[in-house]
């Protein structure tokens, strides 16, 4: 049997069915692909590189959800493949009810969406699209939303009891999360994404930087990059990750590219980290 994807359609407010082997393209100008990028830019320079990554990301984002609606799509999209009533948590890898109805069962939260771009980076305001991007947004239990907080990604620290991640305290506002090596790649492919999609042109939504250092918190920046771009090549995408790039392309319009073509991640952010 082919599997079939379900994928929120926006345009008939109702859920369609979409299979997974003749995935339909976005109802407007579709994405250049990545190869194509590669092989019609062979010579241009990361930042021109970059530039039309960016145009393309942007252009194709055609769709933002509201709070309840975003919720129900992360469910789908975060479906655990063998129990359809479940999701799948994102750090601890946990099969958990969905939680509309364990929350009203149990009478307590087993789950929250993190924002891998953290909120306090530049995404405070409820409505500005990057705060509600599918592509950074996860579910997760929230006592591992509430240890990681805000901090940045690096190597190292104290091992949590929630998970196979490190934590390590700096101050109260900066410090540093080492997640499972299994999702590593997952996360820098992500802020990848979230780096070149936000570049100041949103509407209340500033510049969203990567840097190669632990940050402060107080600015629109997370680290470590050059961390991310060694988790990215020891990681590479697996059949699930590409699976829910398909799922979201379907509900807001763009894909993460960095998933479709790994190699664009190392042509980006190689130069900077002495590869």
């Amino acid at each position: 049997m082919k599997k079939i994807i379900l994928a929120a359609s926006l345009l008939l407010g109702n859920v369609v069915q979409v299979v997974a082997g003749d995935l339909p393209s976005a109802p407007h100008m579709p994405m250049m692909m990545p190869q194509e990028y590669l092989s019609s830019m062979p010579h241009a320079s990361p930042t021109s590189f970059r530039d039309k990554y960016h145009e393309s990301l942007k252009r194709n984002h055609t769709k933002v959800l509201d709070q309840t609606a975003l919720m129900k799509a992360l469910e789908k999209i975060s479906e655990d493949p063998n129990n359809r009533n479940n999701v799948i948590l994102f750090y601890s890898q946990q099969s958990v009810p969905k939680s509309a109805k364990q929350a009203k069962l149990k009478k307590q939260k087993t789950s929250t969406i993190e924002h891998i771009w953290p909120q306090t980076r530049g995404l405070q305001k409820k409505h500005q699209w990057a705060n509600m991007d599918l592509h950074h947004l996860r579910i997760i239990d929230p006592a591992i939303n509430n240890s990681r907080g805000e901090f940045d990604f690096a190597e190292g620290g104290a091992k949590s009891t929630l998970c196979e991640c490190k934590r390590s305290v700096h101050s109260d506002k900066k410090g540093t999360w080492e997640p499972p090596d299994a999702i590593k790649g997952d996360i820098a492919r992500i802020l990848f994404y979230m780096d070149v999609r936000y570049e100041g042109e949103d509407a209340n939504t500033p510049d969203l930087e990567l840097v190669d250092y632990v940050t402060d918190g107080r600015k629109p920046q997370l680290g470590e990059m050059c961390t991310l771009l060694v988790w990215h090549q020891n990681d590479p995408p697996n059949q699930l990750e590409r699976i829910r790039n398909y799922k979201i392309e379907a509900i807001q319009g763009n894909r993460n590219p960095f998933i479709d073509n790994p190699k664009i991640a190392t042509r980006l952010w190689a130069p900077f980290c002495g590869d």
